[in-house]
Parts: structure tokens; sequence; C-alpha cells
């Protein structure tokens, strides 16, 4: 059997993709002067923003690394959109306090506005590093450091997340996965985690995507047994 190269993108990336998709619709469609719908706005913001955060962080310890190795130009510019988005999330954050912090409706509409409007180009800005990563930095990595380099590496990454973090990220990452990549999540999951988190994990998936389609996720899992 062969073990697939370990991939530092994919699967986050479209986590990613997805919950910046969905908050932009809801804040879009959210009133600003209604505090109580506002609410789950500033909520899913902080989800966002941790999620974004702790991204952020795993790359530049785990990742970043091994591009100046692999690629340098290709981490020097990775390296500088990290500092502008890492820029544009403070900049966000600020923005969604001040709105919280004003009682006028009229103010709150015309900053939840503005807050949508440079949430939508932080967005964009976003999507094209995450395609610059995977159409630059992990071919680069591919060519460049050996196989078990990138093993060790992607293991690492993955040892140091507290078990919670990663079953509350889980939710998200199985409603933006295809089938293929939910079973060889699952599958990776069954070989290297205890029976009690496989369990859990898979209670949580089936949750999040239906148990329609968890059976056939299921179903296939047990034949690959």
């Amino acid at each position: 059997m062969t073990v697939p190269t370990p991939d530092f993108y994919t699967s986050i990336h479209k986590a990613i993709r997805l919950a910046m998709s969905e908050f932009l619709v809801t804040t879009g469609a959210t009133d600003p002067a209604d505090p109580a719908a506002w609410c789950e706005v500033e909520e899913r913001w902080r989800r966002i923003k941790s999620l974004l955060d702790a991204h952020s962080r795993h790359e530049d310890v785990f990742v970043h690394p091994l591009i100046h190795r692999a690629a340098p130009d290709v981490a020097v510019l990775l390296d500088r959109q990290h500092e502008q988005l890492d820029s544009g999330i403070r900049a966000l954050d600020s923005a969604i306090e001040d709105l919280a912090g004003n009682s006028n409706s009229e103010v709150r509409r015309r900053a939840g506005r503005d807050f949508y409007r440079a949430f939508s180009s932080f967005t964009a800005r976003y999507f094209d590093h995450l395609a610059e990563e995977e159409a630059s930095a992990m071919p680069a990595l591919i060519a460049g450091i050996p196989w078990d380099q990138l093993f060790a590496a992607h293991s690492a990454l993955v040892g140091s997340l507290p078990p919670e973090e990663r079953l509350a990220d889980l939710p998200l990452i199985a409603r933006s996965l295809s089938s293929p990549e939910l079973i060889g999540l699952m599958a990776a999951t069954r070989s290297a985690a205890s029976p009690a988190f496989f369990a859990e994990a898979r209670r949580i998936m089936e949750g999040a995507i239906g148990e329609q389609a968890f059976a056939r996720i299921s179903s296939a899992l047990d034949r690959a047994a």
C-alpha cells in the first residue's frame, strides 16, 4: 500500500474557505442594529479569528521553516502575506469591537456595512494566499524536502493539536471535504488515534454530514479495515 505524501493544506484550507464564505453570507444578511442577531455574528467572528490565528501559528512553526529550505523566494512571499493578513485580522477585530460598543442604530448599520465590505475584501486576499500556498509552496516542499521529513513535520503538527481542538474543528472539516477525502481522514484517524477518540470523531462527523452520508463513509471504512 502506497502511503500518500503528507498534505499540509488541502483539508484545513477547504475548512477555512467554507467557514469564511458562510460567515460572509451571514454577516451580509444580519441587521447590525439588532443586538441580539448581531451577537451571532460576533460569536462566529471569534471562532473565525481563532481558526485563522491557529492556522497561521501552525504554519509558522511547522511548515514555513521547510519552505525556507525548499523555496526561499516563496517563503519570503508567504511570510510577507502572513504579516499583512494578520494585520487585517486585527483591524477586523477592532472594527467589530467598536460596533459592539455603540448603541445608535444608524451608526451600527453603517459600521456593519463597512465591516461586511472589509471582510469581503479580506476574504478575497486570504483566498488568494491559500491558492498561492497550494500552487507554489506544496509543490516546492514535495520537490525539495525528503518524504520522511515532510511526514515528521506533518505528524508533529497534528500531534501538537489538543484532542479537544481537533474534535472542535471536525464538523467544519467534515462539511468541506469530499467523500474520498473524508474516508482518508477517518482511516488515518483510526490508525493513529485512540479508540475513544475515533469513536467520538465518528459521532461528530455523523452529526455534521448527516446519517445517510455518514453511512456511506462508514461502509467504506469498514471495507478498508
